[in-house]
């Protein structure tokens, strides 16, 4: 029996070592599975997209993808909504709700401040009748006019849209041209889906109408202008508009095509580039001349209006004359420039007509005269077509 109880104790002894032994082992199996992970340290951009690459998945596709945090939509009444200009004597604002719409009755504005971070996406479906008439405002200081000191205004008029810039400091103000388009689809239908992707800090604003990229506009000076949150629909005609299905949402930075809002505005900073070397180097006789004659007439005519003396007639005759005989050199002198084809091959370039080859003229507008700055004849210039 001694015996027997030896032998036990041995084979427990045995078994209990064989299985401590078994549970170490696994437990540093479990350690070296984890130990890499906590031992990571943050990953580089240029790791990830690297990492992204190999994966066949890139970080843009999957940022674009990623949803918007929605800040207003609507409208869900007028509550909220102010005219541009109070009504006088009573009279019917000339903006309603109706049946979940904003709907225009004659020309005016409404306006709502909706607090927006400095990226921003905006979207809305528009109906109009008889030619689009209208006005956007967004970053407006002032909710009560259709005027603002500080504002970006988008005015539309048929397939036509430009983007203006008003700004007002206590050292500045103004109103500027930002940019213009065509869009034939405000043309050929009555409605249209709006989409602006805005970025206050870059300047860049794109719109998107029914889903295709219609323009990108890019604010030289962003910072200038003391903006507020005020977004504004302006009726400009008597026929009705309604707005709906209005969002405004927070902005990741990438479009919907992937590419990402800053690639865009290097694309716009290097147009910009590439037009300025578009411009003739040297002044050209024929048009300085005229413009120097106008200017003299016209500051002649002014001065005699601005300050009620009585006009030296035979100055400004004689200015006016210098003025018209000018204009006759230089209209005839522009008749004499070659004006460039449009190359059928590439859209947005033309073909010099000294050389045959094609140049691109995008962000120029027709009828302007330029050079080739690959032309090594230097400053021959032609009219874009």
């Amino acid at each position: 029996m001694q015996r027997l109880a030896i032998v036990a104790g041995v084979a427990l002894l045995v078994l209990a070592l064989f299985v401590g032994i078994a549970s170490r082992g696994k437990d540093s199996e479990e350690a070296k599975e984890v130990e890499p992970r906590t031992n990571l340290a943050p990953a580089s951009k240029a790791n990830r997209a690297a990492a992204a690459e190999r994966s066949g998945k890139s970080s843009r596709s999957r940022n674009s993808r990623e949803p918007v945090a929605p800040i207003y939509s609507g409208p869900s009444g007028i509550a909220g909504w102010l005219p541009a200009r109070p009504p006088k004597d009573n009279s019917e604002p000339p903006w309603r709700f109706l049946d979940g719409k904003l709907v225009s009755s004659r020309r005016g504005g409404i306006a709502r401040e909706i607090a927006t971070p400095s990226r921003s996406k905006l979207s809305f479906h528009l109906e109009w009748s008889n030619g689009l008439r209208f006005r956007i405002l967004w970053g407006s200081d002032d909710g009560d006019t259709t005027q603002p000191n500080n504002a970006y205004d988008l005015v539309a008029q048929r397939r036509f849209v430009y983007l203006r810039k008003r700004w007002m400091t206590k050292e500045s103000g103004g109103s500027r041209i930002v940019g213009q388009a065509t869009v034939a689809a405000l043309a050929e239908n009555e409605e249209a889906f709006f989409e602006f992707y805005l970025d206050r800090e870059s300047g860049l604003i794109t719109l998107y109408v029914n889903g295709e990229r219609a323009h990108a506009w890019t604010d030289a000076d962003p910072e200038v202008g003391m903006f507020g949150d005020w977004l504004h629909f302006i009726s400009e005609d008597f026929y009705p508009l309604q707005v709906s299905q209005l969002k405004v949402e927070s902005w990741n930075g990438f479009l919907p095509d992937g590419s990402s809002g800053e690639e865009l505005v290097e694309e716009q900073e290097a147009r910009r580039e590439w037009v300025q070397t578009l411009k003739p180097v040297a002044p050209w006789a024929p048009e300085s001349d005229y413009r120097e004659a106008a200017g003299l007439a016209h500051r002649l005519r002014s001065r005699a209006a601005r300050t009620n003396e009585p006009v030296d007639q035979a100055a400004a005759a004689e200015a006016a004359q210098a003025s018209a005989e000018a204009k006759i050199r230089y209209d005839q002198a522009k008749r004499e420039l070659p004006v460039a084809e449009a190359d059928p091959q590439r859209p947005g370039h033309v073909i010099n007509p000294y050389t045959g080859q094609s140049l691109d003229r995008r962000g120029v507008r027709p009828g302007i005269r330029i050079r080739d700055p690959n032309d090594s004849e230097g400053e021959r210039t032609f009219f874009v077509p």
